[in-house]
């Protein structure tokens, strides 16, 4: 795998969690059925789908885009 390879499937990690984020946030319950999980998830790795940039601005744009306990994990 090179750097291009890594970066697609990133992309296409989110864009799968993306898919499935309604039902992430209807099926987890733990620690607390807060609805709000595969949203939370979506937001907080959003900065994966630009495949463009400075390892070291992505890192600082995930750690701030980070929501809720999934998203800070």
């Amino acid at each position: 795998m090179n750097d291009t390879d890594i970066r697609k499937a990133m992309v296409a990690g989110v864009e799968r969690l993306t898919a499935w984020s309604e039902l992430l946030d209807r099926i987890n319950v733990f620690p607390v059925a807060d609805g709000d999980t595969g949203r939370n998830l979506v937001i907080s790795l959003a900065p994966l789908r630009r495949t463009d940039g400075e390892p070291k601005i992505l890192a600082r744009e995930l750690l701030f885009s980070a929501r809720g306990n999934a998203g800070n994990i």
